[in-house]
């Protein structure tokens, strides 16, 4: 499947309704092209979803009947042999396929979005073949961000210790008054975590839009995205696109568990509940990606001045990758 020719999006700072409204628009325009995208690797990612869920209901059934055994004052059956069993090691696949598999579908969604932004024609299979050009240093991205989390996460918790024992100083100095500072502070160190997060989750994408886009090596495209993130500009347009993209998730799931239920309940058919939330991901993973796509070059344009530079170099289409 070849994409239509479309206009090239103009390039300007972009308001959060504007974004919203072309990543939209990409997503219904070329939705068959992202769909024959991800239909590579719908087969494989439904087989593991089933297998998975079937491993961790087995597993929680284990524990349930671990637990009710204690109870009962019998000797329990051992949980811990259940991991080395084939059903087992199929709890902890998805984490595989996040880690080595997904990226390879992002990027090219990412090559094809990108592509169409600045009206590009380009086929599935050019942009699954750009995208497993970039996969390795895709990985190397995963790693390092896997490796920075942790010790971000233990920084963290050194953190919180430490004001954990001030503040229970504080309360059982000053009691009432004492317990209404740490609720204050509690609050407070609860909304920057949840900032942080949202930075790092940008940085993350950035990154991956660095390599995907620029062509950069992982090393490179680690510290552009948080260069780009973590800048004055960067940080305040990712706590707003951030919130906006949580919070459209979040209407997303709320869809996607009402439908499901609904069709099951009526129609008892399962299969169509799957159906219905099969295509809502996919429906959420290409407007996610379209949606980052313009906040990469709104964010560049505002950092870079790549609007500028382009017009000077008297291009319209040179930034997108060439499949």
């Amino acid at each position: 499947m070849e994409a239509s020719p479309g206009t090239a999006q103009a390039l300007r700072p972009l308001g959060l309704g504007e974004i919203l409204d072309r990543a939209v628009n990409l997503t219904v325009k070329y939705f068959l092209l992202f769909a024959l995208i991800a239909a590579a690797f719908a087969i494989p990612e439904a087989v593991l979803q089933y297998k998975s869920s079937e491993a961790s209901g087995a597993f929680f059934a284990a524990v349930a009947d671990a637990i009710k055994q204690s109870g009962q004052g019998k000797s329990a059956t051992p949980v811990v042999p259940y991991f080395p069993s084939s059903s087992g090691v199929w709890t902890f696949v998805p984490l595989l396929w996040l880690f080595f598999i997904y990226p390879f579908l992002i990027a090219a969604l990412m090559v094809a979005s990108a592509s169409v932004y600045f009206g590009r024609t380009i086929t599935a299979r050019a942009a699954l073949s750009a995208a497993l050009r970039r996969w390795p240093q895709l990985i190397g991205i995963n790693a390092m961000f896997v490796v920075s989390s942790l010790i971000l996460f233990v920084a963290v918790l050194l953190v919180g210790f430490f004001i954990g024992v001030g503040l229970f100083a504080i309360v059982s100095t000053l009691h009432a008054v004492g317990v209404a500072i740490a609720v204050a502070v509690g609050v407070v160190l609860i909304l920057l975590l949840v900032a942080l997060e949202l930075i790092v989750s940008l940085a993350y994408w950035m990154s991956y839009f660095a390599c995907v886009v620029e062509g950069s090596n992982c090393v490179v495209a680690f510290v552009r995205g948080i260069e780009r993130v973590f800048s004055k500009i960067g940080m305040r347009r990712s706590l707003l696109i951030g919130l906006a993209y949580i919070a459209i998730t979040i209407g997303i799931l709320i869809v996607a568990a009402l439908g499901s239920s609904l069709l099951v309940g009526l129609l008892h058919v399962t299969a169509l509940g799957a159906v219905f939330a099969a295509v809502l991901n996919l429906v959420s993973t290409a407007f996610s990606v379209c949606f980052m796509t313009i906040f990469y070059f709104d964010l560049r344009v505002r950092e870079e001045g790549l609007d500028l530079e382009l017009a000077a170099r008297g291009l319209e289409t040179g930034v997108a990758p060439a499949p």
